[in-house]
Parts: C-alpha cells; structure tokens; sequence
C-alpha cells in the first residue's frame, strides 16, 4: 500500500523538521514544506495530496485559515490543523473553512496520526457520496427530469435535476414554501394536485399526476408528476420525494395525431398507425428502436399479438371509439422483440372517416423505463444501506416500532442484538477503507445467513448492526442465535482479509422485558454490548437492569 501523501505547511523551520520526522517514522510520505499560505495553494495545485497539515499563523500576507478555505474549494483536498492557537475567535474563523481537524500544539505521534486517518476516511466517505450524487444528477439529466422533496415540518421544498425547467420556477428564491409552487399549477388543476398532496401526508402513498403549468409569458406546459409519501421514525409521514417531467412536446404530439392522423417520424416517441381491424399499417423509427422490431416484422401485424405483453380488456381499442373525442392515454406493458417486457406511456387516437367510421388507430408510445429506474433508485436510497444492502436505519426502526407494537393474534414478544465488531478502528487504520468496506459486505452476508426469513438486520454506524428478533419468546433463543452469529462472523476467514482474525460482541434485550419503545430497547442492547466488551470481548452479554 503506497503511503499518505502530506502537504506540510509549517513557517517555523525547526518545528518543520520535527513534523517531518515524526510523519515519516509513522510512515506518511511528506511531499513538500512551505511556510506560507499562498505557496501552500501553489504547491497543492501541483502536486495533489492526499492531505494538507497547515499551521494558522504563517509568513506572507495569507494566514492558514484562508489558504484551508482556498485549498478545499479548488482542490477538494481534506486540511487539518496543527497550531499552538486555541482561543475561541480563532476557532470560529477555522471552522469556517471546514477542516477535517484541529490539533493544538504539541501533540503526540499517536494523537497526530490518529486525526490523520480520521480525516483520511473521511475524505473518502465524502468522495462516494459526491460521486454517488453526481451519478444521479446525471441520470436526472439524461431523463430531464426534476426532482423535489417536501419536508413536512417546515412546508419547504427542496429541489434538484431539471425542477426548475420544467417548473418555470427562479433558482434564486432557494427553498421555496408548497403553496409557491403550487400557484403556477393551472387553477382547473390545482385541486386535484392539491387533493393528491394532502391524501399523501395523511398517509404512506404513491402519486401520478398529470397537470397543466402558466408560465410568465402565457405559455402552457403539461408536467407529469410521480412522487411517494415515506414516514418518519415515530411512522407520521414527514417527507414527499418525486420527480416531475415536461410533457408538453408529447401532448401536443399527440393532440396532432389524433386530428390528422400523420406519421411523425423526427419524434422520439414511437408510432404505429393500424387499421380498423388493428392491423398495423405503418411505424416510425422511434418504433422500430423502442420495440427493437424490423419493420418487415410490424407491418400487417396484428397490435396486440405484436406489441403488447399481456391482452388488454376485450374490446379496448372499439371502447375509444365511444370516448368523447376518440382518445385514450395511459401507462401499458409492452413486448420488446427481444421477449423482455418495458412500461411505456401510450396514447391512442382514433380517426374517423367522412361517415364518421372508425378508419384508422394512431399510437404514440415513449419507453417509461429511465423514469422507473430513477424512482427505484429512489427507494433504494431511501431504504437501504448502499455498501451493504441492508435496511437503513429508517427502515429497521418502522420495522422495530411495528413489532412492539403488535397484534390481538400475536402478542409483544422478541429479542433485539446489537453486534459491534471488535476493535474495527485498528483494522480499519491497517487494511483501509477499500477493505474493511468489502469486511463488512462479506460480514452482512454472514450475519443474513444465520437469521430467519421474520428477523431483520441493519447497519447502523460503522460496523454496528442491529438484528431485529421477533418470533422468539425467551432469552435461550436469542442466546442461540448469538452464538452462531459469533461463530458466523469469525469463521471461515474473511475472504476480504483472509490473514486477519475478525471477531464481535454482541448485546441482547428482550422485549418488552427491557423496554417497550425503540429507544429504551436499544438503550438496553448497547449497555449489554459494552457488559460484553469489558468481559473481554468476543462474547454476548444479556442485558441486566
């Protein structure tokens, strides 16, 4: 493993050289010394750390402060501070800047080396989160969708992706209250957006709607609207996420379909014109690239054989005919030739001839399959530990609350662990956070492997997981499955570090025995778990008041 690259900014020579000796016998790798701010943005620029070491008072008309704010705005890379000033007012201006630490002088190699790795791991948690939200900003715009969330209690709204495109909404008013942004929706349409909205905080719910937009120069957008109400700990709805999607190209597309009956073959949007016995005329090339058909294959095909991938109610094409206007739009499940099925929202027309005869079918379809994936990775995130795949914390305490709560047919009765790795931080700072993410992967799986199909586990901090028991009555049980829990997670090897022995203590309380609410139940969890590690570790403890 190459070592810690160290920008060291220190103005004093001799203090200097002292740093230099005690980061390399701790085997970090000291790039360059400056004394000055403005070298030190110089220098991080070229030479691109993994870490600056900045003193506060240096030479030159820049103190470290500054040059801190200056580096991670350009650079991104992590400062901590090593500085003999300790006085409040200096501690504010360095909190400003965001340091990934601050040591006052003299420090210990220890302590010194300590708050090196802890910024370090930092960092890196930092970077895939920004990278896991760059990934979704792209998809976002690749979709051109935008994306909002209401927080319940301050009625605000935060927003994202192409929101404020399709909303016609000035990104300078920031988070904006509801009811703002309700006020572009058109007054025919408010109601039922605000109906929706309402059902939703009343209770955990999925929205689809579609609505019409003013915009300040009288222009009229259609905006489609997906979003999903989600509870907060106690179970009382406290957020609404969804995505929004300007419509308006597609609806009027289609408005023209249904008037004349025309093939548009620069839309995106796939067409097919069938006859009036549903035999397919003509396609564009949307079509053609969204179903994966050759044309040879569509034409004088029957719709609902060739397109569809389950039938649809009898008669559904000769029941648009009796629709007002001839029209129908909706979401169907389509075929593509490949035999994999995709959502698409589709639109069907009906063109009558002089007589007033059904004459021809006009379908438009769009694949809706990057839209259910954004909304999937929504969940997702929302829902589930992204290192590890488990529940999120979210998700264990709507599960942990349902259990004490229980039923008329099944009464209150379970066991609640919490596992905690033994000594992780020394295996962390050993093998690296590239490997002790892999650890904790193959660590879940194990723990998984132990319970049944009714217990939950989940990753709370770190390397703490909690497992939900609920189907046990008395302590023996819970004890069981300690122990093969235990044994589990120490053997065979890891294969993530097949030389090093890994090992867990485990903290147990029974319900409602040791507390009747979530926080009291895990309160008695972690105080057996520490019974536990001053036992020696490597053992389960059951809670005693």
């Amino acid at each position: 493993m190459k070592p810690t690259r160290i920008l060291l900014v220190e103005d004093e020579s001799v203090i200097a050289f002292d740093l230099e000796m005690q980061l390399t016998h701790l085997n970090y790798e000291v790039v360059a010394i400056v004394a000055s701010g403005e070298l030190a943005i110089e220098r991080a620029g070229e030479l691109n750390p993994d870490i600056v070491l900045m003193d506060i008072n240096l030479a030159g008309d820049m103190d470290g402060i500054e040059a801190a704010r200056k580096v991670r705005e350009h650079f991104k890379i992590p400062v901590v501070f090593l500085t003999a000033y300790a006085e409040d007012d200096i501690l504010q201006r360095a909190e400003a800047s965001r340091p990934y630490g601050y040591l006052v002088k003299p420090c210990e190699g220890r302590e010194l080396h300590a708050t090196l790795q802890m910024a370090l791991v930092r960092r890196m948690a930092e970077a895939q989160v920004e990278a896991s939200e760059e990934r979704l900003r792209l998809a976002l715009d690749a979709a051109g969708l935008g994306i909002w969330e209401f927080d319940v209690g301050s009625r605000r709204v935060i927003t994202g992706g192409h929101f404020y495109c399709v909303m016609e909404t000035p990104e300078q008013i920031g988070e904006p209250p509801l009811e703002t942004l309700l006020k572009g929706v058109q007054a025919s349409d408010r109601p039922d957006v605000e109906a929706a909205l309402t059902e939703a905080l009343s209770q955990e719910k999925q929205l689809h709607r579609f609505f019409r937009h003013d915009h300040d120069d009288g222009r009229i957008a259609w905006v489609e609207m997906h979003a999903k109400s989600y509870p907060g700990t106690r179970g009382k709805i406290t957020r609404i996420i969804g995505v929004v999607r300007d419509i308006t190209e597609q609806h009027d597309s289609e408005d023209r379909l249904r008037a004349a009956a025309a093939v548009f073959d620069t839309t995106t949007e796939g067409i097919f014109i069938a006859d009036d016995s549903l035999r397919i005329i003509t396609v564009n090339p949307a079509f053609l690239l969204i179903t994966g058909f050759e044309k040879q294959e569509a034409i004088g095909a029957d719709v609902n054989q060739l397109l569809l991938e389950a039938p649809l109610l009898p008669d559904f094409f000769g029941r648009i005919g009796s629709i007002p206007g001839g029209y129908w739009q909706g979401e169907l499940r389509c075929r593509h030739s490949d035999g994999h099925g995709f959502p698409a929202w589709a639109s069907i027309s009906v063109v009558r001839d002089m007589t007033g005869a059904v004459q021809r079918y006009v379908g438009a379809l769009s694949d809706m399959s990057l839209l259910r994936h954004a909304e999937n990775n929504l969940t997702q995130l929302a829902f589930y530990d992204s290192l590890t795949k488990l529940p999120s914390r979210q998700l264990f305490n709507d599960r942990l609350e349902r259990a004490l709560a229980g039923t008329d047919s099944e009464p209150i009765a379970g066991g609640l662990l919490l596992i905690d790795l033994d000594r992780f931080k020394e295996l962390n700072a050993r093998l690296g956070r590239v490997c002790c993410d892999a650890l904790l992967q193959d660590i879940a799986k194990r723990i998984g492997s132990v319970l049944q199909k009714a217990d939950t586990v989940a990753r709370f901090d770190g390397d703490e997981f909690f497992v939900l028991l609920p189907r046990i009555r008395h302590s023996d049980d819970a004890e069981r499955t300690a122990a093969n829990l235990l044994a589990a997670i120490a053997s065979p090897p890891l294969a993530a570090a097949p030389e090093t022995a890994v090992s867990a203590s485990i903290g147990i309380a029974m319900y409602p025995k040791d507390g009747d609410d979530p926080q009291s139940l895990m309160q008695a969890a972690d105080r057996a778990l520490c019974r536990a590690k001053e036992q020696g570790r490597n053992r389960y403890c059951l809670y005693a008041a």
